[in-house]
C-alpha cells in the first residue's frame, strides 16, 4: 500500500475569511467532520492560542509589509499538511519536519499560526502564511500557476519522504 504525504492550500482574500478559516482551526464553531470528545486533544504548534489572536498577529505581519494591501490582495494561505489515512507515522516527529518545513518554505515571519488536529479521521496541520516575497505581499510567487504549486508539492513531498511518504501523482485530476 502506497501512503501519501498530502498538502493543500486556500488563499484568504479578506479578513472576514481569514476569521472564518481561524474560527474552524481553533474550534470556535460547530465542526461537523470534528470529534468534539478528541478537540481537547489539539494542539497549537507554534503562534497564538486563540484565533482573534493569530488574525491580528496576521494584520500586523501585513501592516510591517505595507500600509494598504491591493484590493484583490491574498491576505494568507491556509496550507493544510497531513497524510493518507491509516499510515503509521511517528506523530511528534512528523509535526516538527512539518513546522521545519513551513519556516523553510515560507520564511520564519510569515508562518503565523499551525495547529495540529487529531479530532478528525487522521491527524493534520492547519497553518496560516502571509504571503510575503521580497518584501512584499505576493501570493502569485508562491502559488502562481500549476508549476508553482507542483514544487510545492514536491518539496512537501521531499521534506516527508523520511516518514515513507510519497508524493502524488503528478497532473492526477483528483481533487484531494
Amino acid at each position: 500500500m502506497v501512503n501519501y504525504s498530502i498538502l493543500r492550500t486556500e488563499k484568504l482574500n479578506t479578513y472576514g475569511n481569514i476569521g472564518g478559516s481561524l474560527s474552524h482551526s481553533f474550534r470556535d464553531s460547530y465542526t461537523p467532520n470534528a470529534n468534539a470528545s478528541l478537540s481537547k486533544d489539539n494542539r497549537v504548534l507554534l503562534g497564538s492560542h486563540c484565533s482573534s489572536d493569530v488574525l491580528n498577529d496576521i494584520k500586523n505581519r501585513i501592516n510591517e509589509i505595507t500600509d494598504k494591501p491591493r484590493k484583490n490582495a491574498v491576505l494568507a494561505i491556509e496550507v493544510l499538511q497531513t497524510y493518507s489515512p491509516n499510515s503509521k507515522i511517528p506523530l511528534e516527529e512528523w509535526t516538527k519536519k512539518n513546522i521545519e518545513w513551513l519556516k523553510s518554505e515560507f520564511g520564519e515571519k510569515n508562518v503565523i499560526s499551525a495547529v495540529l488536529h487529531k479530532d478528525e479521521t487522521t491527524p493534520h496541520i492547519a497553518s496560516y502564511i502571509v504571503p510575503e516575497k521580497n518584501g512584499k505581499l505576493n501570493c502569485r510567487e508562491i502559488l502562481g500557476g500549476r508549476v508553482k504549486m507542483q514544487n510545492l508539492q514536491d518539496s512537501y513531498a521531499k521534506s516527508m519522504s523520511v516518514f515513507k511518504l510519497q508524493r502524488g501523482i503528478r497532473n492526477s485530476k483528483a481533487k484531494h
